[in-house]
C-alpha cells in the first residue's frame, strides 16, 4: 500500500529507549518532562510504550516514528501478516491530564478533544499521559465514548521514566475497558533479544502498492531528529 505523509525510518521501541538512556546522560529528567523543545522525546517515550502494549495484543513487532512536526504526534507500524509488502499505520494523537482547576479527565477530553465534532479517524488512538490519578472514571469516559460512538480508542498511560526503568500502566478505556502493566526496560529488550530489529527501513517498490522493508543500517540519530 502507499504509506501517505511517513518517512521510511521506523524505530523499535528497544531503539527509541537506547536513545532516551543517551539523553539522559546529558540532560536532566526535570528539563525533559517540562521544557517545550524535548516534547518530540516525551512523545517518542509515549509511543514506545504504546507500542510495546500494541506488539503484546497483536503479537507483531510494532515500530515507532516522530514526524518533524506535528500533527501528528507519532505513528506507529507493523508489516501485515495478510498481505505481502503491506504496512498497518496507526496514528497517536498524545496528550496530558494532571487533574488542575478541578476539572476531570472526562471533562478536560470533552472540552479538547472528543465534543461534539470528532476531530480523528478511526486510524487514530488517543493517548493520555497521566500526570495525576485523580477525578479519572474509566466507567463515565467509556459510557459517554460510547454513547457518541466514538470512532477511535482512547488508551492511558501512567508511570514512566526516561530511561525505561520503571513499570507503566496502560488502561484502553473504550469501547471495552482493558488494563495492562508494562515492565518497559525488560519488555523492550525481550523484544530486541527475540531479533526485532532495531531500525527498519521501507523502501518503495517499481508498484506504489507495495512497500519492501530492510534494516536500516547505520542510522544512529534518535526517533526525534531527521527522518529519511
Amino acid at each position: 500500500m502507499e504509506i501517505p505523509r511517513t518517512a521510511n525510518i521506523w524505530h523499535s521501541p528497544y531503539n527509541v529507549y537506547k536513545h532516551l538512556q543517551r539523553l539522559s546522560k546529558f540532560v536532566s529528567q526535570d528539563k525533559i518532562e517540562k521544557l517545550g523543545k524535548y516534547k518530540p522525546v516525551r512523545e517518542a517515550r509515549a509511543a514506545a510504550v504504546t507500542a510495546l502494549v500494541v506488539a503484546r495484543i497483536l503479537k507483531s513487532p510494532t515500530y515507532v516514528q516522530i514526524p518533524l512536526s506535528d500533527p501528528p504526534d507519532a505513528y506507529l507500524m507493523q508489516e501485515s501478516k495478510n498481505i505481502k509488502g503491506d504496512l498497518d499505520i496507526t496514528t497517536l494523537e498524545i496528550t496530558s491530564y494532571r487533574a488542575n482547576n478541578n476539572e476531570s479527565l472526562l471533562e478536560q477530553l470533552k472540552r479538547t478533544k472528543i465534543g461534539t465534532i470528532q476531530k480523528y479517524s478511526d486510524e487514530y488512538i488517543l493517548i493520555v499521559e497521566l500526570l495525576s490519578k485523580d477525578m479519572i472514571d474509566y466507567k463515565a469516559i467509556r459510557e459517554y465514548a460510547n454513547s457518541i460512538h466514538l470512532a477511535f480508542p482512547i488508551w492511558t498511560l501512567f508511570g514512566k521514566t526516561v530511561d525505561g526503568s520503571t513499570t507503566a500502566e496502560v488502561t484502553v478505556v473504550n469501547p471495552e475497558t482493558s488494563y495492562f502493566e508494562v515492565n518497559i526496560a525488560e519488555e523492550a529488550y525481550k523484544q530486541h533479544e527475540n531479533g526485532v530489529l532495531e531500525i527498519i527501513h521501507t523502501i518503495r517498490t517499481g508498484n506504489v502498492q507495495n512497500v519492501r522493508t530492510e534494516a536500516g543500517k547505520h542510522y544512529e540519530l534518535p526517533p526525534w531528529e531527521g527522518m529519511v
